[in-house]
């Protein structure tokens, strides 16, 4: 089930130790690397899609101009990678539209769920435009995509929000990519629901990140394994990071391979 997690980054903490009392703001614009003359109210800075066509980190300043400001825009002409017609998908933005205005493109778009868009990502867009509504700050808000390899759908979506007068409100969030009762290929976009016959013999699509020769491989492993649980996480899961050292294991192979030895898939993460 939903399983948010919210975590300060040590970035933050370090950065927030380098900023003077009288000028909170500066750990953030060394952070975001945001020059004083960029704080520019609702101004959104969107990365070019990737080589795949994948929505790449966006983000925001926010205030209250931008929030009053902000007018939904139709957003049905676009077609963010991986996306599939109707079910459970929704056309998320990274910015949200209730944020600021200038959102409505495809470099702000990313197949997600109707899980991730509602229960995940709106909680956060949410908090920030009450803290913005009811403190008159300025707030920092960048949100990143998490793909694993080539695959066009994110596994998950990164948001930081850093107020910049105050440190009221700082803080991360991950929101997974999910949807409870379906298995998605995040590598095409097709999905089914748990129980139906999977046409490829049970076997999700493995990005091309996951096929490289053992050689030429980078040091970070393609699975955390919990030797005690037998699960399997992503690196970056936050599953794999609480886990005890005792239980954990580093993992260098292909997925099926796990799944052969009696190993599961975490929930969370979806592997």
């Amino acid at each position: 089930m939903r399983k948010p997690i919210i975590a300060v980054l040590f970035s933050l903490l370090f950065l927030s130790c380098l900023a003077s009392a009288e000028d909170p703001g500066n750990a953030a614009m060394i952070l975001f690397n945001v020059t004083p003359a960029a704080f520019d109210d609702g101004r959104v800075y969107i990365s070019p899609l990737d080589q795949y066509g994948r929505a790449g980190t966006a983000f925001a300043i926010l205030s209250r101009a931008s929030i009053d400001a902000e007018r939904r825009q139709d957003i049905s002409m676009f077609y963010p990678a991986g996306w599939q017609t109707g079910g459970i998908y929704h056309r998320c933005h990274l910015v949200g539209a209730q944020l600021t205005s200038g959102t409505a493109c495809q470099e702000n778009l990313v197949t997600g769920t109707e899980y991730l868009n509602l229960e995940e990502m709106l909680p956060v867009e949410n908090r920030a435009r009450t803290y913005v509504s009811r403190t008159g700050e300025h707030l920092l808000y960048k949100v990143t995509p998490i793909y694993q390899g080539s695959e066009l759908l994110p596994r998950a979506v990164e948001i930081t929000l850093y107020s910049i007068e105050t440190n009221g409100l700082r803080m991360t969030a991950y929101c997974y990519n999910i949807q409870p009762g379906y298995i998605i290929d995040y590598g095409t976009g097709f999905y089914r629901a748990e129980g139906e016959p999977d046409p490829d013999d049970g076997l999700l699509m493995i990005a091309e990140g996951d096929l490289q020769d053992p050689a030429s491989r980078s040091a970070q492993p393609d699975y955390i394994l919990n030797v005690k649980s037998r699960k399997f996480h992503f690196p970056w899961c936050q599953g794999a990071t609480d886990m005890s050292e005792k239980n954990k294991q580093e993992y260098y192979g292909d997925r099926q391979t796990l799944i052969d030895q009696g190993y599961k898939p975490c929930g969370t993460c979806n592997p």
